[in-house]
């Protein structure tokens, strides 16, 4: 009669000899595999850049600062407001689409669609669904790291009012950036008391 445990051990042998040989095979190419988008390139050769889709919120409000610039207080001041809505930090900049298939690029060309806009779309429904929910009129979303994203906010949102937020001892790298902002529409009209 042979020893159970003798079985047992031939099995664990074959068995990481198995593994052993899957492990050094090249892997195997599988159906199921998500491939690399690719974008849809144009009849010039150049990829196909959609045109702007419209917009459920009309003209949102960004407050470009630098971190510990005091934002924090201004949003909650916003907030207070009745006609302002003014939710937590929203990075919308890190909210992404992903076209995990080719079929799928040609597709929302033919919606006159590309990632980009998708994302556009999804940022501005994003903010509408935020809105709504407030029953208030204006948003305004104060997300610091917005600074760094401002010419595709602007792109974004054409109608966009931009305002930069500084304090004394800001460095010049956020106020450069904050008076080109959207355009050139930014005034930097919120600004910190300066101290004696």
């Amino acid at each position: 009669m042979r020893d159970p445990r003798m079985s047992a051990i031939g099995k664990g042998l074959k068995r990481r000899g198995r593994l052993m040989a899957e492990a050094v095979r090249p892997p195997r190419r599988t159906l199921d595999g998500v491939p690399s988008p690719q974008s849809p390139e144009g009849a010039d050769g150049r990829p196909y850049v959609a045109p702007p889709a419209p917009r459920l919120v009309d003209s949102p409000v960004f407050v470009l600062s630098s971190v510990r610039s005091g934002s924090t207080l201004l949003r909650v001041l916003l907030n207070s407001h009745s006609q302002i809505r003014a939710p937590h930090e929203m990075h919308l900049r890190t909210v992404h689409v992903h076209l995990s298939r080719d079929f799928t690029a040609d597709a929302m060309r033919a919606l006159e669609l590309d990632k980009d806009e998708l994302e556009h779309t999804l940022w501005d429904r994003l903010l509408h669904l935020e809105l709504t929910r407030s029953g208030k009129r204006i948003i305004v979303d104060k997300t610091p790291p917005n600074t760094l994203v401002w010419p595709r906010l602007h792109r974004c949102r054409p109608s966009a009012r931009c305002r930069t937020l500084a304090h004394r001892g800001v460095g010049p790298t956020a106020g450069r950036a904050g008076s080109q902002a959207c355009g050139g529409l930014v005034r930097p009209t919120l600004t910190s008391r300066q101290g004696p």
